[in-house]
């Protein structure tokens, strides 16, 4: 208890009636306390947390989804689930005064790769399909089912019982808080609707319940690996049956799973009561150990996003304003020379273009010339403005030409078999490399379609790189840096992978002129972009505009040709409204091993 001298941390409305017994844990939503209900002599959890400003839109999210847990869990009252007691505000903090669990969390139990037996694999899931059976058919979609939500304590008879928390993201039927295009919840037990910015209904708890009973019976999960991958294989492919990695699991698991786990909502159960019908039944059928596999020593890689996506690049790319240093790792591209360099360091020369001299050799010792040679005309002036245009239209190409009086800045990235035009551009408009400085990068992918949207957007780029040595390798943190140009603005970050999906990874959000941040090192709550399959090329590309580009939210992830379209539309209306967007591409190499 605290002292007289202590200030009481819950707030003044609750220091009558509750009296502070300790505090349960903190994080970045607030802190959770223990308290005693002098009334009737009764435990509970108080979380409070503080009031945010008027302008701190993320904040202000924050808060309505604990006001929405509040309202949420209140309108339930099932032994499954924890129940919600009061709920209060007042000018500089909010408040849930709710029931105390004794006891850790499933993920307590994974994280120490506990395993349960089969009977109690079966009770475990019939709480909790029985507790989103009572929330569904009073209207309320928690969305975000996950064993760090799912409380486990004990029942007095030697088993554990469920209680269900944090509804802070539960959709309530009949409400406008939610919206199409709004992604919220954690990727690894997110249906495929779900990731997509999808409406979701209560076919998606029943997914990420099937995730759960999937790590119950295998202590893997179905789409395992880091953020890109569990976006492929949630979208793409289909988990692995549960008797080909636990010799406990009975095969008729298998078809439960197939069914739990289908990509279409119309395919999976359609109530959480036939879901636990199908447990049930399943559990009675024999093992058939023929067949089975031991499961592997591997690790499952396990990333979240703090939806900022969460869903962060390499030290070898060079940013357009910083010269490569001569200890860089060289790297696939087009290297041009630094404007006053010594001839060394050189790479652009005359026979890169195929340039005969301007001048003859001088006359052999002893002997006079015939005849008088008339003089050479002085060559003409280069045309740095006529290059810088000819370069920012190369097709398949991303790349910034700053012209000045003395020489030309390229920065950027181009398709590799451009570098033809690229040379091209440069001797029509007689600019020698001597007058050439920066790097533009070459590339091969799929993403000329990308690229040919944002061409002439180069110019007032943020600019910035990748962090980490190239290429990235399975296990890898995706993380970069990135400053902003002369101008405040609103940055997006979107993550293109190979396999044709893009994962809007950094929201937007409003940055000041000249800031420069890093993205993707792990944080509470967020553990980091890992790398992971498929493997191959993928493309990073950051948008800054004067004003938010999209009129609604985008997906979290989405195919390619859906963004590109909502990109076309919104650049054209950005157009129209003398919105400027300027676009940096950053190239993502990533291998299984290096």
């Amino acid at each position: 208890m605290p002292s007289e001298t202590t200030p009481n941390p819950l707030p003044p409305e609750l220091t009558g009636k509750y009296e502070l017994r300790g505090t349960l844990g903190s994080g970045a939503m607030g802190v959770v306390f223990e308290a005693l209900d002098r009334n009737i002599e009764r435990r509970v959890a108080i979380k409070v947390v503080q009031r945010p400003a008027v302008d701190d839109t993320e904040a202000q999210d924050a808060h309505a989804r604990f006001r929405r847990e509040a309202q949420a869990a209140g309108r339930l009252a099932h032994p499954n689930i924890v129940g919600v007691y009061d709920y209060g505000e007042n000018d500089s903090c909010a408040w849930i005064v709710m029931e105390l669990v004794e006891g850790g969390t499933l993920k307590s139990y994974f994280d120490r790769d506990e395993r349960f037996p089969l009977p109690e694999i079966v009770r475990l899931m019939n709480q909790i399909l029985g507790a989103l059976a009572y929330s569904h058919a009073r209207g309320v979609v928690h969305r975000d089912i996950k064993p760090a939500n799912i409380m486990l304590s004990p029942d007095g008879t030697g088993g554990m019982m469920v209680k269900i928390a944090d509804f802070g993201i539960a959709r309530i039927e009949n409400s406008s808080m939610t919206q199409v295009g709004t992604v919220m919840g954690t990727p690894s037990y997110m249906a495929p609707e779900q990731l997509r910015g999808e409406t979701v209904d209560s076919r998606a708890d029943l997914w990420a319940a099937g995730v759960v009973l999937y790590q119950l019976l295998t202590a893997e999960k179905p789409f395992p690996g880091g953020y890109t991958a569990v976006l492929h294989k949630a979208l793409n492919t289909e988990a692995a049956p549960p008797s080909q990695l636990s010799v406990t699991a009975p095969r008729a698991f298998d078809q439960v799973m197939v069914r739990a786990l289908a990509k279409r909502p119309a395919d999976r159960f359609t109530t959480a009561a036939d879901f636990a019908v199908a447990v049930r039944a399943a559990a009675s059928e024999p093992a058939d150990a023929s067949g089975m596999l031991v499961r592997g020593d591997d690790a499952t890689v396990v990333t979240t996003t703090g939806a900022t996506m969460a869903p962060a690049m390499p030290d070898s790319f060079v940013a357009a304003a910083t010269p490569p240093s001569p200890a860089a790792t060289p790297r696939k591209g087009l290297p041009l020379a630094a404007l006053g360099g010594v001839a060394a360091a050189a790479v652009l020369a005359l026979a890169w273009f195929g340039m005969a001299p301007d001048r003859a050799p001088p006359a052999a010792p002893g002997m006079a010339p015939t005849a008088l040679v008339p003089p050479v005309p002085a060559p003409a002036a280069p045309d740095f403005a006529a290059a810088a245009r000819a370069i920012a239209a190369l097709p398949c190409a991303l790349v910034a030409a700053v012209p000045s009086e003395s020489g030309l800045r390229l920065s950027g990235l181009s398709r590799r078999d451009n570098e033809p035009a690229l040379r091209q551009a440069l001797a029509a408009a007689r600019v020698l490399d001597s007058a050439v400085q920066g790097q533009v990068e070459s590339f091969d992918g799929p993403f000329c379609a990308v690229l040919d949207q944002l061409r002439s957007r180069a110019a007032g780029a943020p600019a910035g790189g990748l962090v980490g040595t190239m290429p990235l390798q399975k296990g890898d943190l995706v993380r970069f840096d990135l400053t902003m140009p002369d101008r405040a603005g609103q940055l997006a970050v979107t993550y293109l992978l190979s396999s044709g999906q893009v994962a809007h990874i950094v929201a937007p959000q409003p940055m000041v002129a000249g800031a420069r941040q890093r993205f993707g090192e792990p944080a509470p709550g967020f553990e980091g972009w890992v790398v992971d399959e498929p493997f191959g090329t993928d493309l990073l590309v950051a948008l800054v505009s004067d004003r938010p580009l999209y009129a609604a939210p985008r997906p979290m992830v989405e195919r390619t040709e859906a963004w590109l379209a909502a990109l076309a539309g919104a650049l054209g209306q950005a157009e129209a409204q003398g919105n400027k967007v300027a676009a940096l591409a950053l190239v993502v190499p990533t291998r299984e091993a290096r």
